[in-house]
């Protein structure tokens, strides 16, 4: 799902970033805008998701 779009589609100000060096200047370019933002971040699923990144390889099927 582009979140980015379904901002854009309702008014807000959506940026789909995929290189990290980017997450700076679209959080920039979004509080510039003076609307509602999504910055939607793609991260590779490899490298986890924060405090989940830690489950077992068990607890993923559920």
């Amino acid at each position: 799902v582009d979140y980015a779009k379904i901002m854009d589609a309702m008014g807000g100000y959506g940026e789909r970033v995929t290189d990290p060096d980017e997450i700076k200047p679209a959080l920039d370019r979004a509080f510039t805008s003076g609307k509602a933002a999504v910055i939607d971040v793609v991260i590779d699923q490899e490298v986890g998701y924060g405090m989940m990144g830690g489950r077992s390889r068990q607890s993923r099927q559920y």
